[in-house]
């Protein structure tokens, strides 16, 4: 920018043009084509952003969100509070999360209850009745499975675990919940756009992507019913 030096203290950001995503939602109201389009994108954006790009918006809520009406493309605001994960703390999270949708709870709750401990060494603390904390963790991933899905029910599921991780002095990695609510957000604002979007479908095929490259994956995810039409990238 023209007159500004560069320099690590200062963020500059550009102008963003566009208009709210509420006001565009509504003035699109007719357009259930256009709107579920724009939904299925929205929902990609923030996902890859997080799983793929690991790169989180500290504020990411509708009013921060713009539409260009020009080119349709998303405008993200206010990036002043971003962050980026380890690749510790990265992995851990696509590792919970993908245990979660393959219904493997105790492997999530040992994954959970291994990281706290590293977390607490120091302080001499650990996980009390860790078998305990793996079933209830286990319970609820079946009641997930069972009774909505994992990512339509996020709100719940995340205050049952963290009753259990305060009862079972288990320590959540920031990572975990911060990206949780940051997909709690992200389908409100789906919700806005199109309320018959099943976040889950768009966000699956992204979490294992993630998790593909980290050389762990099948390749029965790539046949996943029902999924194929969400799923943005290409077999190489």
């Amino acid at each position: 920018m023209d007159g500004f030096t560069p320099t690590k203290d200062i963020l500059i950001e550009t102008f963003g043009q566009g208009v709210p995503v509420i006001k565009f939602a509504k003035e699109n109201k007719e357009n259930g084509k256009l709107l579920h389009e724009m939904c299925i994108t929205a929902i990609q954006t923030v996902c890859k952003m997080i799983f793929l790009d690991n790169f989180m918006h500290g504020d990411l809520h509708p009013g921060n969100v713009l539409i260009d009406p020009a080119n349709r493309k998303f405008v993200l605001l206010d990036v002043g509070i971003v962050t980026t994960y380890t690749e510790e703390d990265h992995t851990l999270l696509v590792d919970v999360l993908t245990s979660f949708l393959r219904k493997q709870g105790r492997q999530a709750g040992r994954l959970m209850i291994d990281s706290s401990n590293r977390l607490m060494k120091d302080s001499n603390d650990h996980a009390v009745d860790e078998e305990r904390f793996i079933d209830k963790i286990e319970e609820i991933n079946i009641k997930a499975s069972t009774k909505g899905y994992l990512m339509e029910n996020l709100g719940s599921y995340i205050t049952f675990i963290c009753n259990a991780a305060a009862k079972h002095h288990v320590m959540l990695n920031q990572a975990f919940i911060s990206s949780a609510l940051a997909v709690k957000i992200q389908e409100g604002i789906a919700l806005a756009l199109d309320p018959s979007v099943k976040v889950y479908k768009v966000a699956t095929p992204i979490l294992y992507e993630s998790e593909r490259r980290r050389g762990d994956v099948k390749d029965t995810v790539m046949k996943m019913i029902g999924l194929e039409k969400f799923w943005p990238f290409k077999k190489e």
